[in-house]
């Protein structure tokens, strides 16, 4: 407590008239009292917002991740058929079909671990455009608020649309695995061959979907559906008022 009167003391002292070519420059920096960057309450939003960012940058990777994987799908499928050699294009059409079965497998198992999370992402973030739409509305004369306000609210979109955008890219990858399979040499095949092409393209069928809690999927109709409930709320909100 003493350290900071005597700071504040030497601080009056400096911006003192007598002291022309001193106290002007203070003033104009605005030393009317102390700051400390690394105070508890500061350091812990730092460490929270890159917890945040940390993870939404970790989500979005893996979905780009699965994405890529269902590409090299496709392209096992479509070089599934060797016509020169049977027993290699068995061993290939299991290798496609040991492969999507795995990346399946592992894709439930990141939609179970995101899916809750994702949900309160999708609550959060309609209210939190709800609410600053009618801010953004009533303010007339703060720019600074108005500006920091669409800030917040782009922000807002831009990290729901990355996540949705990825989630959706995931379920389109997915429905062209099964058309993959066709695509391949299996007209010139034998007949046990063709056969199990065609059981490879029924088992490469499923759709994969990321969803956020246990109703809405990730895609980019569901985005639209959000904003489309952040305007509704905006406009119940604005009723009330």
């Amino acid at each position: 407590m003493s350290d900071k009167c005597s700071i504040q003391n030497v601080l009056k002292f400096l911006e003192d008239p007598k002291y022309p070519s001193v106290g002007p420059h203070l003033k104009l920096l605005g030393f009317t009292g102390l700051w400390h960057p690394n105070r508890q309450t500061t350091v812990l939003g730092h460490i929270v917002s890159a917890y945040v960012v940390g993870w939404d940058t970790l989500v979005v990777s893996i979905m780009i991740f699965f994405a890529g994987q269902l590409k090299i799908t496709c392209m096992y499928c479509r070089l599934a058929i060797d016509l020169l050699n049977s027993s290699k294009s068995h061993d290939n059409i299991a290798q496609c079909h040991r492969f999507h079965t795995t990346l399946v497998e592992y894709t439930h198992l990141f939609n179970a671990l995101i899916s809750p999370v994702m949900f309160v992402y999708l609550v959060v973030i309609a209210i939190n455009l709800g609410v600053c739409i009618i801010q953004i509305v009533e303010i007339h004369d703060d720019i600074a608020t108005l500006v920091s306000s669409i800030l917040f609210v782009v922000a807002c979109l831009i990290q729901l649309l990355l996540f949705y955008w990825f989630a959706n890219e995931v379920t389109i990858e997915s429905t062209f695995v099964s058309y993959s399979t066709f695509e391949s040499d299996w007209p010139q095949a034998n007949n046990k061959l063709q056969k199990e092409i065609a059981l490879l393209g029924l088992t490469t069928k499923k759709i994969l979907v990321f969803r956020a809690g246990p109703f809405n999927q990730m895609s980019l109709t569901t985005f639209i559906a959000i904003l489309r409930a952040s305007y509704s709320f905006y406009t119940l909100l604005n009723s009330t008022n």
